[in-house]
């Protein structure tokens, strides 16, 4: 990364990370890794959060940005996770998007987040 400097809510920014990030572990309750890959354009700043944990279902990939959508057992999640995630992003003009594999036939399983954030 050249020049990581953009306007953002650092706090914010930190609970996106988290909630990506905690997913992610819970997505490989036998062990995974986790990864975080920042990179940079003048225009603006990527970050990607992967883990090698089960996959979302293509079904579920494009309910996962809806309020209280869940696949968690009942008492482990709200469903208001990624929502949240989502409304950051756009508030910082940005975009997220998602691959995800759950089929080892296809490849190595896991989930991978993207994120698009604008320098200015």
């Amino acid at each position: 990364m050249h020049d990581p400097m953009a306007m953002i809510d650092q706090d914010q920014m930190m609970q996106v990370l988290v909630n990506l990030e905690k997913n992610a572990v819970e997505a490989m309750p036998d062990g995974g890794t986790l990864s975080l890959l920042l990179k940079d354009s003048p225009d603006e700043i990527g970050i990607a959060v992967s883990d090698t944990g089960h996959g979302i279902s293509p079904q579920n990939i494009e309910k996962i940005f809806t309020p209280f959508f869940t696949t968690k057992e009942l008492g482990k999640g709200t469903g208001l996770g990624l929502p949240l995630v989502y409304g950051i992003i756009k508030m910082h003009k940005g975009k997220i998007t998602v691959d995800s594999n759950t089929e080892p036939s296809r490849g190595a399983t896991g989930t991978r987040f993207r994120i698009t954030l604008p320098r200015n």
